[in-house]
């Protein structure tokens, strides 16, 4: 049970703490394999020997040699292929096969025909001898994720440069992700043998998700292609949903219908999914705004996906819902690039919030004068800055739920100290999170020195990007709200872990100038919406629930009244 509470513990610190924290840059290792090129697919009756160790990791497959049997065991998902030096069959899936040529050792490298990796593991790529050089299939965008991962994890800098595209190039160095790769093994120890790989595609990307064998929990990528093949961006989680989420009871598919669609232009461009109410026009919108963190448009959290509950729930009532990927997910590398070492809140958050309320507004059958910004988390106490962000005054109403009321590194501090309260009530040790309260008290103390500033970043700061610590640093949703005239409704989970209940208070006490402000609060919600019956930990996240439906219910009434 520690060992469960403490992971999810440091989930959810990782959760509040935003930034991509990027690995050190590491030397390129020595390559394994050369320069990559695309042909047309060779026959899959083609007998050529091939090495078997470069041939089968660059496609995601594990392989292990048995020096005393001199065989070689290659395993990629549910097939296993086991090769033995002199001899022309192979046993795959403990079934003889016919190779057409005999394996092969030389040079301490083992070769097998080529058309057996090719068909048993379903694979498009061939071997060009003539060259030595890996060739697979143009348009293959499995087998060139797995390439470029296979790259990343041997550090092959040039080989990750040749899959990218001239974008990428020039705003990340193929170095930083050789170094990324390498520092992932140090955590997950030895990834080789790929698990799944799937692809799907969206308004802005064509993306493959691989997963991989690791030690402990498996190790999940995504390799974003631009609409040339080409290597756009990569995504690695630090958490992943278990696949375990289910559908409200509330959900009720005849009530809505739901579209892709862009938020902004350009180089970040987000996509997003619009929930539109069957059989009416002219109906408000809800804009969704993610917590921090890099942040799916379901804002998914293991078992739970807050946004997508919201966004059904409030279409069945007759309000219309705009959630987007947030732009630390969707171009993860690219947008640290682009802020050149600035990367604030602003880029991060805001800006993406102010253009999905210009992106509804040029929607068929929304009404323009009822756009209402719903932030959650970190989304909630930005909701003021994103007010003022809003020069056209297109904002109508707000909701912040779950929104600290006090800075996020003061936050970071009272999460710690609630973990640890937690962990003595389950009668576990403290000893390792007391630990880490310590080491965060002396980042928060860096960040609140006024001695350091945007243009003086100290050293040795560990919580990420110390410019978008800085820059966010001592912040008040608050004290910029009290001056502010759009109507608000501040909600806040009784048992939330991340969010403690008493910010709903200083919520009241730093706007009790303001009559235009609505409070809720409810009893046993956590910070992810969903009713939980004893004290939340972050532990509940894993199971299968949905956000309350009082919660709905009452965004309903304020955005209707």
């Amino acid at each position: 049970m520690k060992k469960r509470f403490n992971m999810i513990h440091k989930m959810v610190v990782a959760s509040l703490a935003t930034t991509l924290l990027l690995a050190p840059i590491a030397s390129a290792a020595e390559q394994e394999m050369v320069t990559i090129s695309s042909e047309k697919k060779t026959s899959s009756s083609d007998h050529r020997l091939v090495p078997v160790r470069i041939m089968s990791e660059t496609i995601g497959a594990g392989v292990k040699w048995n020096g005393l049997a001199k065989s070689v065991t290659v395993t990629k998902g549910d097939t296993q292929i086991i090769f033995t030096v002199g001899e022309s069959d192979a046993l795959v899936n403990n079934k003889a096969t016919s190779l057409g040529a005999k394996v092969e050792y030389k040079d301490g490298m083992v070769y097998v025909p080529q058309s057996i990796l090719q068909n048993a593991l379903e694979s498009k790529i061939s071997w060009n001898a003539d060259s030595n050089q890996v060739v697979v299939a143009s348009g293959d965008l499995e087998v060139t994720a797995s390439q470029f991962v296979h790259a990343m994890l041997k550090a092959d800098v040039e080989n990750i440069r040749a899959l990218m595209n001239d974008k990428l190039k020039a705003s990340t160095q193929a170095t930083l992700l050789a170094g990324i790769g390498k520092s992932y093994q140090g955590l997950y120890g030895q990834i080789n043998e790929q698990l799944t790989a799937s692809t799907s595609k969206n308004a802005v990307h064509e993306n493959v998700v691989l997963t991989y064998k690791a030690q402990g929990i498996p190790f999940q990528i995504t390799i974003r292609f631009d609409n040339k093949g080409l290597v756009d961006d990569v995504f690695i989680p630090y958490t992943s949903d278990t696949g375990l989420y289910q559908k409200p009871s509330y959900d009720d598919p005849k009530l809505y219908t739901e579209k892709e669609v862009v938020v902004g232009e350009g180089d970040l461009a987000l996509p997003g999914t619009l929930t539109l109410p069957v059989g009416k026009t002219n109906v408000p919108v809800v804009v969704l705004v993610h917590g921090s963190g890099p942040n799916d448009r379901d804002e998914s959290a293991l078992s739970l996906k807050p946004f997508r509950d919201l966004a059904v729930g409030l279409a069945a009532q007759g309000v219309a819902v705009l959630r987007y990927e947030k732009v630390t997910r969707e171009h993860t590398l690219q947008s640290s690039a682009a802020a050149k070492g600035k990367f604030t809140v602003k880029e991060e958050t805001i800006d993406d919030a102010i253009r999905a309320v210009q992106a509804v507004k040029k929607i068929e059958g929304i009404d323009t004068k009822k756009i209402i910004v719903v932030g959650h988390s970190q989304g909630g106490m930005l909701i003021p800055r994103i007010i003022e962000a809003d020069k056209n005054q297109d904002i109508a109403k707000a909701v912040i739920i779950a929104g600290p009321a006090t800075s996020l590194e003061d936050i970071m501090i009272e999460q710690s100290e609630y973990g640890i309260e937690s962990l003595k009530q389950l009668g576990q040790s403290t000893a390792s999170m007391e630990q880490q309260l310590e080491m965060m008290k002396q980042q928060v103390a860096l960040i609140k020195d006024p001695a350091y500033s945007t243009s003086k970043l100290p050293e040795g700061f560990m919580l990420g990007n110390p410019y978008w610590w800085l820059d966010f640093r001592n912040y008040s949703g608050p004290a910029i709200a009290k001056n502010q005239k759009t109507p608000l409704l501040i909600m806040q989970g009784e048992n939330d872990s991340q969010v403690l209940a008493h910010h709903l208070d200083a919520w009241k006490k730093g706007l009790a100038n303001r009559s235009d402000v609505t409070y809720a609060s409810y009893p046993k919600v956590n910070h992810f919406l969903v009713e939980a019956e004893g004290r939340s930990t972050g532990v509940e996240y894993s199971q299968p629930a949905n956000v309350s439906e009082a919660i709905i219910n009452d965004i309903v009434k304020f955005v209707k009244k």
